[in-house]
């Protein structure tokens, strides 16, 4: 090992400003969509917010 036991590793990682972006975009983009959903939504708005959802979460993931 090149470790001594118990020393742990610090790695600083730099988050890009184009990478904030997007997530906040993203972040923007769910609360939209659970705002859908206030109040008394039927089973198609439920429907159309999952299906929804399930689209941003993708484009975002990928």
């Amino acid at each position: 090992m090149s470790q001594a036991i118990g020393e742990t590793t610090v790695r600083h990682q730099h988050v890009g400003w184009v990478e904030l972006f997007c997530n906040l975009v993203f972040v923007v983009a769910i609360e939209r969509l659970t705002h859908l959903l206030h109040g008394d939504p039927g089973r198609g708005r439920i429907a159309a917010t999952i299906g929804l959802t399930m689209l941003v979460w993708f484009a975002w993931s990928t």
